[in-house]
């Protein structure tokens, strides 16, 4: 690549705003993996009292509401989380 003393001032522009999109995409995937870790960690953390209060008691259509959102939405930061990571490249 030329160094940008020999580009022109409309290349050196589109350099920068091209540069400038590539570091909010990072951020915002990074933002995206760091959302998904605190959903997981907050379902472990909440995991005991989900078995106390639903596992044990019988099955009714609020219990298949909360299992049905709970497990639909860890399903999908999971997903997310190994999508980023693969497309990094930090994962075979």
């Amino acid at each position: 690549m030329l160094p940008s003393i020999f580009l022109s001032l409309s290349t050196r522009r589109l350099h920068c705003k091209a540069m400038d999109i590539y570091s909010r995409l990072a951020l915002q995937r990074r933002f995206e993996v760091a959302a998904g870790v605190m959903f997981i960690y907050e379902y472990i953390l909440t995991l005991d009292l989900e078995v106390e209060y639903f596992w044990e008691s019988r099955l009714t259509a609020a219990t298949v509401l909360f299992f049905g959102n709970r497990y639909t939405n860890i399903l999908i930061s999971v997903c997310s989380i190994l999508g980023l990571a693969m497309e990094a490249g930090e994962l075979p």
